[in-house]
């Protein structure tokens, strides 16, 4: 067989991975498969034509140096391939080309998988890691190369609410809007003006603020400004700052975040040697290295230290960690570019010649519905999941930019969501209402009985703008029309929540502009201790005894839209186990910080 020529050089530094899924509830993978990455039993067979692996209750992916994780609906973790330095999770060092179960997690919404080691962020705001700690990936103030086999938490971390992991170093987004990292710092990646050696504690990365994303690359890092300007920090050889410079000198990086020459950016991404970027119109470009056709311009070779339109277009969400790009289109399909000597791409080809690429994206032959999707170093992936959902009161389910919470499951099942073109529901849009088209929209069903109310939040990656967003809600379908149900959005988080009663297709509009005399009222409910209290009730009265409820989030934010003003308002808030005083608020303008602490907890 003849061998990759860019794992010749990267095998024994890298094997990263990712993966697909089809129009069924399953999950589907392709790629290289050299340590079990894809999770079907084999180590050995690339699959250059996707291969159903099962496993439809997964709702996230992320795809290490050579191994996988996996988020469930339930909010535990699955993990597959190498397992040097216990980086599965499941108190071990044996590898499993087939998923096993991390140990000692629940209620986790977001992974990450580093080289070596392996992250998870949970509904509190804790971070967990495990794996390897060579470089100080546990935060702990030490470095080691012994095992981890089990999560660890990091300490003095809380209140964040993305992560992100690449190489030996880990990225994170606290609700504050700052943006902490720590692990190895050859070419700053730590973003505090050194460079060199390990960084063994989360640090705070210098002059950002306001941020709203971040993507960890191999040895670079970018973040995401709510004002719709991108930053990247660290290794800048091929350009991958994109502000028309390279670094070749000293530490061949940048060691304090730089502004890139692109703006009106919604989502970031970042790979071996490349950033990426989609506006909200679902545009693409790239930027940094294009051996390997990464710039998805129908050309390859050099590079490139500006940001490059890529010839792809309405695209929801965009993947890359590796040398190849999965980008998925809003009626689901996936448009996939860059290396391809294992079959990266999807749709059935490699490239064993040339520039072993294919620089203009192609469609990767799962279909259309997709859900989620996930890049890694030789692999891809996509899913339309299918989650066990279990009898019980305020379940809650998890997935990538999604959650579902029911008040009552009466008769277990499974709750479904497939991705859908919101502008082709055939729905009556309610007057003053538009139809955002390149926002996630999605078909939810369930064949579990419920009773009373239904959350369902999602998170809507392609706005930066915080006025903007305020306008934007969910429509959701009843009979042969679209209704508002919206009931909170959180902007830190870009998500927002529909409460309803019945499942049916979701999508995202932007609704008619908020009169001079209705304001935002939000903030975030907390204990003494100042940690956040989730699925909190806050409620307000009016002078006539009208009321308005909703529930806090995971990180205990509220924010009620469309309030009032010129009224006075009575606050009240319930939470097991807590208590707390009533609170008179006369709203005369916007109030983006009601906070309330509990008084004791019993």
């Amino acid at each position: 067989m003849k061998k990759n020529p860019i794992r010749l050089v990267f095998l024994v530094l890298v094997v990263y991975l990712s993966f697909v899924s089809n129009v069924s509830a399953q999950v589907w993978a392709w790629g290289a498969n050299d340590f079990g990455m894809i999770g079907n039993g084999n180590t050995t067979t690339p699959q250059p034509v996707p291969l159903s692996i099962g496993q439809p209750q997964i709702t996230a992916i992320s795809a290490g140096f050579s191994h996988t994780l996996a988020l469930q609906g339930n909010g535990t973790l699955l993990s597959w391939g190498n397992n040097n330095l216990g980086k599965l999770g499941n108190n071990s060092t044996i590898d499993s080309p087939s998923p096993v179960s991390v140990q000692n997690l629940t209620s986790v919404v977001a992974v990450a998988a580093g080289e070596q080691h392996s992250m998870a962020l949970r509904s509190d705001g804790t971070v967990w890691v495990w794996g390897s700690n060579g470089f100080g990936q546990l935060g702990n103030g030490t470095s080691e190369f012994n095992p981890h086999p089990l999560p660890v938490q990091v300490p003095g971390l809380s209140d964040v609410i993305a992560i992100s992991a690449h190489q030996n170093h880990n990225l994170v987004l606290k609700a504050d809007g700052t943006v902490w990292a720590w692990g190895y710092n050859q070419f700053g990646q730590i973003g505090n003006n050194t460079s060199g050696g390990n960084v063994e504690v989360p640090t705070q990365v210098l002059n950002l603020s306001n941020v709203i994303a971040i993507a960890a690359g191999n040895r670079h890092n970018v973040a995401l400004r709510s004002d719709g300007t991108v930053w990247v920090w660290g290794r800048n050889v091929e350009g991958q700052v994109g502000n028309n410079t390279t670094t070749t000198t000293g530490c061949q990086c940048e060691p304090l975040p730089q502004q890139t020459t692109i703006s009106g950016v919604s989502q970031i991404e970042a790979g071996i040697v490349n950033t990426a970027a989609v506006k909200p119109n679902g545009d693409v470009f790239v930027w940094g290295g294009n051996n390997l056709g990464q710039l998805g311009n129908g050309t390859s070779g050099g590079i490139s230290a500006l940001p490059t339109q890529s010839n792809v277009s309405n695209v929801i969400d965009l993947e890359l960690r590796g040398h190849h790009t999965l980008a998925r289109l809003n009626d689901g399909s996936l448009r996939a570019w860059g290396y391809n000597f294992d079959g990266e791409v999807g749709d059935g080809t490699n490239n064993t010649s040339g520039c072993f690429c294919q620089p203009s994206p192609v469609t990767t032959s799962v279909g259309a519905g997709n859900a989620l999707i996930a890049a890694g170093y030789f692999h891809g992936f996509a899913a339309k999941p299918q989650i066990p959902t279990i009898t019980g009161l305020n379940q809650t389910l998890y997935g990538k930019n999604v959650s579902f919470t029911f008040d009552n499951v009466t008769s277990a099942g499974t709750t479904s969501y497939l991705a859908i073109d919101p502008t082709t529901t055939g729905l009556t849009v309610p007057l003053g209402y538009t139809i955002l088209p390149n926002q996630p929209a999605y078909n939810i069903t369930t064949t579990a009985a419920t009773s009373g109310n239904i959350d369902v939040c999602l998170e809507v990656p392609n706005e930066f703008d915080a006025t903007q967003f305020s306008l934007l809600k969910i429509l959701h379908g009843e009979g042969g029309a679209l209704v508002d149900r919206t009931f909170t959005s959180t902007y830190i988080r870009r998500r927002i929540c529909a409460r309803v009663t019945t499942l049916s297709p979701f999508v995202i509009a932007q609704g008619p502009a908020a009169t001079a005399a209705n304001v935002r009222i939000a903030g975030r409910v907390s204990d003494l201790k100042g940690r956040a209290i989730s699925r909190a009730s806050v409620s307000f009265t009016d002078g006539e005894g009208n009321v308005r409820t909703q529930r806090t989030n995971s990180f205990g934010y509220f924010n009620f839209e469309m309030v009032e003003v010129g009224q006075t308002y009575v606050f009240n808030i319930t939470a097991k186990g807590y208590t707390f005083t009533p609170q008179i608020v006369a709203v005369k303008d916007e109030l983006t910080e009601l906070n309330f602490v509990a008084g004791e907890d019993f």
